[in-house]
């Protein structure tokens, strides 16, 4: 059963992304995925190309100062549909499928109902593959005022920097792959400051909780879907295993 967490009114989450990727047992059509925009258009009225680039430079070991001009190679990967408020996007790649709500959030419910609306759309203009992963990635900005108050009595965890020295942090990166215990689940776990933004009042740090677990999987919606309860519940251990309990009424409150 998962922690009876409490509910966030003001959470801070600037993004919410559910990552489907396949890999096709036959070669893809590409034009087939745009088939999913005239199905969605209504509530995605926008559609643009999602393409990849790869710059590839070439040297000698002989003659390492003698770079070789740039080749580019563009990849077509699929398309990006675009909700009306901007706020909601989905992609339709060849290898694989993404969901993504921006702030405002409205709950794990919405963003999961969306989700499977979307993805059933998909399965309906895609078919042939297997799914190889999931990710449930939960980006949050939080903000709090270095004048009055220090990282601690927000979060768990400090910065680590030597002690002994009157220091003062600036900017900084935690980058950690965990694994939940006696499981088969991760999460890229990020703790950072932009150097940007250094000098900003108040200042904003990051908490980035990608959680993933690879598959393969059965392509049935349900068994899916139950699986990303499971993530979520893992990234909700490690959200609020971060934020101390007395720093979580900023989020509740008006």
């Amino acid at each position: 059963m998962p922690a009876p967490y409490p509910h966030l009114k003001h959470a801070p989450i600037v993004e919410a992304v559910l990552d489907i990727r396949v890999s096709f047992r036959k070669g893809l059509e590409i034009e087939t995925l745009k088939g999913g925009f005239e199905i969605l258009k209504e509530d995605y009225p926008e559609i643009k190309e999602e393409r990849m680039i790869e710059v590839r430079h070439h040297f000698s070991a002989k003659d390492p100062d003698n770079l070789s001009d740039p080749l580019r190679k563009q990849t077509f990967r699929g398309f990006r549909f675009i909700s009306n408020e901007k706020n909601q996007l989905v992609q339709f790649r060849r290898d694989g499928f993404t969901y993504n709500r921006l702030s405002p959030y409205p709950s794990w419910e919405d963003v999961r109902n969306e989700s499977k609306r979307l993805w059933d759309v998909y399965c309906q203009v895609a078919k042939g593959f297997d799914v190889s992963r999931l990710a449930l990635r939960y980006i949050n900005k939080i903000e709090f005022n270095p004048l009055e108050e220090e990282l601690t009595d927000i979060f768990t965890s400090e910065v680590c920097i030597p002690q002994k020295l009157d220091l003062e942090v600036g900017s900084f990166l935690n980058q950690t792959l965990v694994k939940q215990p006696k499981s088969d689940i991760f999460a890229n776990y990020t703790f950072s400051r932009d150097r940007k933004n250094v000098n900003q009042q108040p200042v904003e740090i990051l908490l980035d909780i990608d959680v993933y677990r690879n598959g393969p999987y059965d392509n049935l919606p349900e068994a899916l879907f139950e699986t990303f309860e499971e993530l979520r519940n893992f990234k909700n251990d490690l959200f609020f295993s971060s934020i101390k309990t007395s720093a979580l009424t900023r989020f509740q409150n008006d």
